[in-house]
């Protein structure tokens, strides 16, 4: 029995260890796959966005709670049985080796940079801006000493009128003071601004002489002008009371080297008439041209140029209020400051009194509705446009005939006693042409010649417009010590006095100008041809159309040949 027993335990005790054994090795399997489960870290990703390079390898961090590689021996000692039982002795040895998680490298495209090649990168031209149009009259400007060429460069400093009269005083005397230097460097250094319309369709522009043309009407007929080809429209200066100045020039495209033509008009406030005739004149010979081959050949040839009105603000004080400015039956001639414009230029003969002769009595002491010749020479505003205006045609272009037009004597001037025979026979050939084209139509009055003596002019009448510019033709510079225009000639200055004639004198003086003439114009015939009365102007439309006016600027380039 104690056989059987012992067998029956021993049995039993083997059993028992291979369970124990068994149930060990289950545990172990379960426990290991959890841990390989749990082994396995979230995949880190990293994107770098310059180079568009994305990492996406993941790393295994070993758990806290993982296994080492080997497991350890279980060693199971049964504590039963007398000491004759055997010891048994188990000792299993289990390893456990988690199969390592394969590494998942992702299969990643990356942004395709272009492979550079060695073709130089195309650079956009840059659209080159348009240089800005530039009339041919303002590149001359551009490039021209106007005072450098202009004044004597002898004299500097002013001298005073005592010290003038003493030196001429064995010639006879000098009235009023003469412009300071500085005030004339202003003048002709003086900016044109271009104000034509380049970018505006033309229209159509018709000029009533019988209807009032106000500065407004006078100004935006004029712009309205410019905007057909070859039309140039530039402020030169401000009046008086602060209004612009226009010069208006054609001067269309051409190869040819042109002649050119100068007119002025209303220069005093009551002589309406060439004001409005020369802007008619342009008008209608521009818009004629764009039909009319013979007329466009015609200005492509010759250069037309004018300051159709110069006494803006005289003009506009008769027309706005005619009562105000008018001094008993007389209307206002001056500007409005007083000063007669058609002698307040700094001329060769300005102030001077012949030696024997005394002033014109109707010269004015004081500023008044007419013959004021100013405070100084080239006083006023408007003279100091003028004088850059006739200096850059005369003297700079080259101009052929300038036409000064006045009221109301159906006379033309010609000439100045002072000129040598040679050249004021050029302006007496000029009146003789001018004078058959307006007496071809109307025979009831004829336009005719005036003479005026050899003393004109020194008898201190002052400047005028053709005074001014027959001065800058011949040879006439201003001088510094003076104030207005003398004659120079081996490093000395010489006054109209001094000298008298050009045929006679013993200095030389060399011509500006050698094809150059001038006349002044007088339109219609008594006092009720002045102002803007609405009689006034259908007389002058009747004047302009009887007299062939329109015919004028179409003839002048036929008689300068």
């Amino acid at each position: 029995m104690g056989r059987y027993t012992l067998g029956k335990n021993k049995k039993f005790k083997r059993f028992i260890v291979q369970m124990i054994m068994v149930s060990l090795l289950v545990q172990n399997t379960v426990f290991c796959n959890k841990a390989k489960a749990m082994n396995v870290n979230q995949t880190d990703i990293n994107i770098e966005d310059a180079g568009e390079v994305i990492s996406n390898t993941p790393s295994v961090t070993p758990d806290s709670t993982s296994y080492p590689t080997n497991e350890p021996t279980l060693t199971v000692t049964p504590s039963i049985g007398p000491t004759d039982i055997p010891t048994v002795t188990e000792t299993p040895t289990i390893t456990l080796t988690p199969t390592p998680t394969p590494t998942i490298t992702p299969t990643i495209t990356p942004s395709v940079t272009p492979t550079p090649t060695n073709k130089p990168t195309a650079t956009p031209t840059p659209t080159k801006t348009p240089d800005k149009f530039i009339p041919n009259t303002l590149k001359l400007m551009a490039k021209y000493d106007y005072v450098g060429n202009s004044v004597t460069n002898i004299s500097i400093k002013k001298l005073s009128l005592r010290t003038l009269q003493n030196q001429i005083k064995n010639f006879g005397k000098l009235y009023g003071y003469g412009m300071p230097i500085k005030e004339y460097t202003e003048a002709m250094s003086n900016k044109w601004i271009d104000v034509t319309e380049y970018n505006k369709k033309p229209v159509k522009i018709t000029i009533d002489i019988s209807k009032t043309m106000d500065y407004k009407t006078y100004v935006d007929t004029l712009k309205k002008l410019s905007r057909y080809d070859g039309v140039y429209l530039y402020k030169i200066g401000k009046s008086t009371q602060g209004r612009d100045l226009y010069a208006v020039e054609i001067d269309v495209n051409s190869s040819v080297k042109k002649d050119i033509f100068m007119l002025t008009g209303q220069i005093h406030a009551r002589e309406f008439a060439g004001g409005t005739f020369v802007v008619k004149e342009f008008v209608d010979l521009i818009q004629k041209a764009q039909t009319d081959k013979k007329t466009m050949d015609l200005l492509k040839k010759n250069k037309f140029v004018a300051v159709p009105i110069i006494n803006v603000d005289g003009r506009e004080a008769l027309i706005k209020e005619p009562k105000k400015w008018t001094k008993g039956s007389e209307l206002w001639k001056a500007y409005t400051n007083g000063t007669d414009g058609n002698r307040n230029f700094p001329g060769l003969q300005w102030g001077q009194v012949m030696k024997g002769y005394s002033r014109k009595s109707y010269i004015a002491d004081k500023p008044g509705y007419s013959f004021y010749a100013g405070d100084y020479a080239g006083s006023n505003k408007e003279t100091k446009a003028m004088m850059k205006w006739l200096y850059h045609y005369i003297v700079v272009e080259q101009a052929t005939y300038f036409l000064d037009l006045h009221q109301q004597g159906s006379i033309i001037y010609a000439g100045k006693g002072w000129q040598t025979k040679q050249q004021e026979s050029r302006s007496l050939n000029l009146r003789t042409k001018v004078m058959s084209i307006l007496n071809s139509g109307y025979t009831y009055r004829k336009y005719s010649r005036v003479f005026e003596g050899t003393s004109y002019g020194l008898q201190g009448e002052g400047s005028s417009l053709t005074d001014y510019a027959i001065s800058l033709a011949i040879g006439a510079k201003f001088s510094p010590a003076s104030g207005f225009m003398v004659f120079t000639d081996k490093g000395k200055e010489y006054m109209l006095l001094e000298v008298k004639d050009l045929d006679t004198a013993k200095i030389k003086v060399k011509e500006a100008n050698k094809k150059f003439a001038a006349i002044t114009l007088e339109i219609g015939y008594g006092t009720s041809y002045l102002g803007n009365s609405t009689y006034t102007r259908n007389l002058l439309a009747n004047e302009y159309r009887n007299y062939k006016f329109g015919e004028l600027l179409k003839s002048l380039p036929i008689y300068s040949k």
